[in-house]
């Protein structure tokens, strides 16, 4: 009965996908971040995290991310999700450090030398609303810097991106780089194939053309004939 009343409103009932964003669009946005402000350096950094560990936006807002839970390792960042929708024990995320603008440990790095020392110790928000109080930066002031960003950047409209977006676009920025499924599934702790509803195929125009030029080359010869031909019934004039 469900599945009929969701054909019936189909048309009409139904949720559009938040878009993702890409690595092109960190690059355009580090253009725009100012590194030696408290609120761009933090949210730059949850960029960062969140579009490289594939992170869900209350696993590192809302006091979802303690002091404790992040360590900058020499080969990157580890981080240490207390608790998930999939999991409610703690699982390690890794991001490996970059040799560009987009390094998550230059950027966390950069937030940090902003943050008191008395509110880098052990059980405080790891991202802050300011750097005068130990309050958590909210997913909804968050979202609000994002969306301000997106239509200042690049004159899209705000309301089609949200905290997902991130996940969204490091788990499609995985896929084009070729990483196996099964990788991605375990970097973005999915128990299911639920992974797959976060390929941007729908607003990446790259996928999309990736996709026919991979068709354009399957049939640029004639596939190799599988039956012999048939035998001419009349005899040539």
């Amino acid at each position: 009965m469900r599945a009929g009343l969701d054909n019936w409103y189909g048309d009409t009932n139904f949720a559009e996908s938040v878009k993702a964003i890409s690595l092109d669009m960190l690059w355009a946005l580090r253009l725009h971040v100012d590194l030696t402000s408290f609120t761009d350096a933090r949210d730059w950094c949850a960029c960062l995290f969140a579009f490289f560990g594939l992170l869900r936006i209350r696993e590192y807002t809302c006091a979802g991310l303690l002091a404790q839970d992040v360590a900058v390792e020499p080969w990157g960042i580890s981080l240490s999700i207390p608790f998930s929708k999939t999991s409610l024990i703690p699982t390690l995320v890794s991001i490996i450090r970059r040799d560009d603008a987009l390094c998550p440990v230059a950027a966390c790095r950069a937030y940090l030398r902003l943050v008191p020392s008395r509110l880098r110790a052990s059980g405080h928000p790891f991202f802050l609303a300011s750097p005068s109080s130990a309050s958590p930066l909210s997913d909804v002031t968050f979202i609000r810097r994002v969306r301000h960003w997106i239509g200042a950047v690049f004159q899209d409209d705000p309301l089609l991106y949200s905290g997902h977006s991130f996940r969204r676009g490091g788990t499609t920025a995985l896929q084009l780089a070729g990483v196996p499924e099964s990788t991605i599934a375990k970097h973005g702790r999915w128990k299911s194939l639920a992974y797959r509803d976060y390929f941007d195929v729908q607003h990446d125009l790259h996928l999309r053309l990736t996709a026919t030029a991979l068709l354009r080359l399957r049939g640029s010869s004639a596939p190799p004939a599988i039956y012999p031909p048939l035998p001419r019934l009349l005899p040539p004039r």
